[in-house]
């Protein structure tokens, strides 16, 4: 069985994966200000959500 990496899939999940870095290490509220914790802690969840998912769809079986 041979796999194959979809690079729109995969680029989806890097750039999650980078916005939910960089809000975890407050990088983007220099950026952005969040109007209390709970909204960055959601945004945090929410981009690292995509990124598993985008990263779970960019696998896919090869058709030979």
């Amino acid at each position: 069985m041979k796999v194959t990496i979809d690079i729109k899939y995969f680029s989806i999940a890097i750039a999650s994966f980078l916005t939910a870095i960089l809000l975890a290490q407050g990088t983007i509220q220099k950026f952005v200000h969040f109007a209390g914790p709970e909204n960055e802690m959601g945004c945090f969840a929410l981009a690292g959500m995509l990124g598993t998912i985008s990263l779970f769809c960019s696998f896919e079986k090869s058709k030979k």
